[in-house]
């Protein structure tokens, strides 16, 4: 299960941008079960034929995750944000970001006013997602265009995944975790009788 899970957490599936993880979804599951299929809401639907006069039971999981989209790109070159779904804005600055543009991935760091020019309240201010932006190194709008940045660019965190002994961290376990135990679940239940699934 650690190399299924290892593989969830490293593949991108931002809000509407589903498809690769649906395809390591798909690939694990085929072997599994009947059928798989996308529905045409991007829903990946398997199904595994049981017992016909057993109640039907539904094993469901969620493929995105959470992750950022530039709102605005700044005449300096940052990037406003918002995010999608629902982060804490306390944990972003000093974050690691990748922005998914036309010209492929640009990486990125989430900044905010640096201490040293901040009044004393603001110090003590938490965060709000408007007051960070993205910094990947462009001097100017015209540069971040150039780049291949434009309003509506998507921005993931990096995937990682670590095994610490029996313990292991990664991205987006909410919910690659889910996934990865429906699709150990099905695999267990291969060869067994059980209701439909």
């Amino acid at each position: 299960m650690e190399t299924l899970l290892k593989e969830l957490c490293e593949t991108v599936g931002l809000p509407g941008w589903e498809e690769q993880v649906s395809g390591v979804v798909k690939r694990w599951l085929e072997p599994c079960v009947g059928r798989v299929y996308l529905d045409r809401n991007g829903n990946l639907i398997a199904w595994k034929e049981g017992l016909k006069e057993a109640p039907k039971i539904m094993l469901a999981a969620h493929m995105d995750e959470v992750g950022l989209i530039v709102k605005h790109v700044e005449t300096d070159g940052y990037l406003r944000f918002e995010t999608l779904g629902r982060i804490d804005p306390r944990v972003l600055p000093g974050q690691k970001v990748v922005c998914h543009t036309e010209k492929g991935e640009l990486w990125g760091v989430i900044g905010s006013k640096p201490p040293h020019i901040q009044e004393e309240e603001e110090k003590r201010k938490v965060y709000r997602v408007a007051d960070l932006y993205v910094d990947v190194g462009a001097d100017s709008r015209k540069e971040a265009f150039d780049m291949g940045v434009v309003e509506g660019t998507m921005i993931s965190f990096p995937p990682f995944f670590v095994g610490q002994g029996d313990k292991y961290v990664g991205k987006a376990f909410d919910d690659r975790v889910g996934l990865a135990v429906m699709i150990e679940t099905l695999r267990r239940l291969k060869n067994v009788q059980h209701p439909n699934m």
